[in-house]
C-alpha cells in the first residue's frame, strides 16, 4: 500500500512540481532502488528531468536552486542506470556531470557523487583511471564544509579507494583507507555501516585472505545488509559469495546461491 500511495504520488508530482519529484527520488534513492523495481525509478527521474528542463521550477526557485536540483536529478540517474547494471548509461551520465560542475566550479558534492558513480563503474570494468577518478572525488569532498552529507559521501569514496588499493595487493594502504572510511561514520550512519562492512569483504577477497576467515566474514557482510534493509547489496554480496565458493571448488553451495539469487 505505500509503494501504491509513493506512485500515486510521484505520478502526481512530475507533470506540476518536477523539481519536488528530483529532490524526493535523490534523497530516498539507496531506499527506494531496494523497495521498486529500478526501470521504474529511471523513468520516473527521466521525466521528471524532462518536465523541470522544459517548464523550469514551479516554485519560487533562484537560478542556482533549479541548476541543482537539475544536476541532482542527472546524478540520481546515473545512480539509478549503475544500480541496474547499465554501466555505460551511468559512465556517460557521470561524465557528462564531471565535465560541467568542473568547468564551472559548482556544487563540489554533485561532483564529487558524479565522480563516486563513475568510479563504481570504473571498478567493475577494471579501469586503469580508477585510482584518478577516487582521488578527485575524494579532493572534491575535502574541499566542502564539514556535512553528515558529504562525511557519509566521503567515506563511500575511501571505502572504493580501500578496495582498490587492496586488489593491487597494498595491505596497509587499503587498510588506512577502511580506518579512514569508518572513522566518518557514526551511530546513526545505519545505512552506510553495512555497505562498509561489504567493503571490508571485497578488500578481503582481492587480498586473498584465507578461506577460513573470509567465509565468516561474507557471512558477517551479507547479514548486516539485510538486517539494514539493503536487499539489492545484499543480494549482489551473497552473488559474489557464490562466485567465491564456484572458485574454491564449491559447486554445489555455489549453484543453490545463483539458483537463490536468480
Amino acid at each position: 500500500q505505500e509503494h501504491e500511495n509513493l506512485r500515486s504520488a510521484v505520478e502526481w508530482g512530475i507533470d506540476r512540481y518536477p523539481e519536488r519529484v528530483i529532490n524526493l527520488i535523490w534523497d530516498l534513492s539507496i531506499f527506494l532502488s531496494d523497495q521498486l523495481p529500478g526501470s521504474e525509478l529511471i523513468e520516473w527521474t527521466t521525466r521528471a528531468l524532462q518536465r523541470f528542463d522544459t517548464l523550469g521550477s514551479s516554485e519560487d526557485l533562484s537560478t542556482g536552486q533549479q541548476k541543482q536540483t537539475y544536476y541532482k536529478g542527472l546524478v540520481t540517474l546515473g545512480t539509478l542506470n549503475l544500480f541496474l547494471g547499465q554501466i555505460d548509461t551511468a559512465t556517460a551520465i557521470a561524465g557528462d556531470v564531471i565535465q560541467q560542475l568542473s568547468e564551472n566550479n559548482i556544487y563540489p558534492v554533485l561532483l564529487a557523487a558524479a565522480f563516486f558513480v563513475k568510479g563504481q563503474a570504473d571498478h567493475f570494468l577494471e579501469d586503469p583511471a580508477l585510482g584518478e577518478t577516487l582521488a578527485a572525488g575524494e579532493a572534491a569532498l575535502k574541499a566542502v564544509a564539514d556535512h553528515p552529507a558529504s562525511r557519509s559521501m566521503l567515506s563511500m569514496v575511501l571505502l572504493l579507494e580501500a578496495q582498490h588499493a587492496a586488489q593491487k595487493g597494498n595491505l596497509a594502504l587499503s587498510e588506512r583507507y577502511f580506518h579512514e572510511s569508518t572513522a566518518l561514520l557514526d551511530d546513526e550512519s545505519e545505512v552506510f555501516m553495512p555497505w562498509a562492512e561489504y567493503g571490508r569483504t571485497m578488500m578481503m577477497a582481492a587480498l586473498n585472505t584465507d578461506p577460513g576467515d573470509l567465509r565468516p566474514q561474507y557471512e558477517k557482510g551479507i547479514r548486516a545488509l539485510r538486517e539494514s534493509g539493503s536487499r539489492r547489496l545484499a543480494d549482489m554480496a551473497e552473488s559474489e559469495l557464490g562466485h567465491w565458493l564456484r572458485h574454491e571448488g564449491n559447486y554445489d553451495e555455489a549453484l543453490a546461491i545463483y539458483r537463490r539469487m536468480l
